[in-house]
């Protein structure tokens, strides 16, 4: 495999410049959407398309210490017995990473009403997320709460002593 550089042109003006990457594929796949070359095959890039990939790479990376940075207030608030009552794997992508999130839905009384509330926690590989959803399903919860808007609620993975990691 091969990557050149080149600076194309439209009726003498300069465009942007592309990344070609050659490559010979495995026999009896012809790739897409690479284009046949006298060098192999080649895969044309922008450095537009190479920026968007690792920004969303990068989003999907740091989205978890994003949510713990979010979840820093809460750490003040009161604690409560809640349940679990559903944890579900769905399938993301973020740029040129797939990964999973297991979205769980919990519930908890509070003075005789009843609230409700969701988490989020991501995986890369489809089985450890489908594992901590099979784990998770009606097991206890200790819930943070806002005092003042109780229905404004989160889960704190350092609370969750029962919790597989």
């Amino acid at each position: 495999m091969t990557i050149s550089a080149s600076q194309e042109t439209i009726r003498g003006m300069p465009i942007l410049p592309t990344y070609d990457i050659f490559f010979s594929p495995p026999p009896g796949r012809i790739p897409w959407p690479a284009i046949r070359t006298d060098r192999g095959f080649s895969l044309k890039f922008l450095p537009f398309d190479i920026s968007l990939g690792l920004a969303f790479t990068l989003i999907a990376l740091l989205r978890p210490v994003w949510r713990r940075i979010k979840s820093l207030p809460a750490r003040g608030w009161l604690t409560i017995q809640g349940t679990v009552r559903s944890a579900q794997v769905e399938r993301a992508r973020g740029g040129f990473v797939d990964y999973y999130l297991v979205q769980v839905t919990y519930t908890y009384v509070l003075n005789g009403e009843y609230y409700a509330g969701s988490y989020e926690k991501s995986f890369f590989r489809k089985k450890s997320a489908e594992e901590f959803a099979a784990e998770l399903k009606s097991q206890m919860a200790f819930v943070r709460y806002k005092p003042d808007l109780p229905e404004r609620s989160t889960l704190l993975e350092q609370d969750q002593y029962g919790w597989p990691r």
